[in-house]
């Protein structure tokens, strides 16, 4: 997916300054159409620093990204030295609001986007700038411990874990009704 967003920058890029160029030939004045193709060419490089966009009455935030894979990292190893026993994993996911509101957005677009396949998983993350990036994060990591999701190395989107599958699975009822949610 980032090889295409790439892609995607430079094809837009490479468009508007070519047709730039183009309305520049011959004694063209510079107008506004001019200007916006500028705008247009530089935009995808800086979409990653606007964390708001509006448009007319709508706007939308950037401060949330999704994806998906089909490359499911490999489950952490347990440290050798456990900071917490193995026997008794850290709280129960569903009582901390943080893990049940990353649960419930996993397994909704999960479900959404792949059904029944586990071969292929759903991801996101919440951006560092976000407003709810601490609850985020103090939710992930209590979903780390217990193993029901894993961070993919490359982009840090979060997604369900085999195990995770299983849980939300298991407790689909709770987690389907749950409204507190990340939207996409």
């Amino acid at each position: 997916m980032k090889g295409i967003s790439n892609r995607l920058k430079w094809i837009t890029t490479i468009g508007a300054i070519a047709l730039l160029v183009l309305a520049l030939i011959p004694h063209v004045k510079l107008n506004w159409i001019h200007v916006a193709l500028l705008v247009v060419a530089l935009f995808p490089w800086y979409l990653h620093a606007i964390r708001t966009l509006k448009v007319g009455g709508t706007e939308v935030e950037f401060d949330r990204a999704q994806d998906t894979t089909d490359q499911l990292p490999p489950a952490p190893s347990a440290p050798s030295t456990p900071a917490q026993p193995t026997s008794a994993p850290a709280g129960d996911p569903l009582a901390d609001p943080n893990a049940r509101r990353i649960l419930a957005t996993l397994w909704r677009y999960q479900r959404q986007h792949f059904a029944n396949d586990d071969t292929r998983r759903w991801t996101f993350t919440v951006h560092p700038f976000a407003p709810a990036y601490p609850d985020f994060v103090t939710g992930l990591a209590l979903l780390l411990r217990r193993g029901l999701a894993v961070v993919a190395p490359e982009n840090n989107h979060c997604m369900l874990s085999n195990e995770g599958l299983a849980f939300c699975r298991q407790h689909a009822t709770e987690l389907e009704a749950e409204q507190d949610m990340y939207r996409f």
